[in-house]
């Protein structure tokens, strides 16, 4: 199962878990999903969300099953 992780910087900075991306503009944290092997999952998601956002004003927020978002 895919997991959307926080990291901390080199400079001690804790970049915390985003929230579902509203549009194609927010951070979706794809390079943070762990298990690496499902990163291409997520993104092909990622990619179809986008193209749907673009043609129709596509209004959901960005989900994936297995990921848990800040605002979640």
């Amino acid at each position: 199962m895919a997991q959307l992780n926080d990291y901390i910087t080199d400079n001690g900075t804790n970049v915390g878990v985003p929230n579902r991306p509203l549009t194609p503009y927010d951070p979706n944290g794809i390079a943070r999903v762990t298990t690496k092997l499902e990163r291409h999952d997520v993104y092909a998601a990622w990619v179809t969300w986008v193209a749907n956002f673009k043609s129709s004003g596509f209004t959901v927020p960005f989900d994936y099953a297995g990921l848990t978002y800040a605002d979640e």
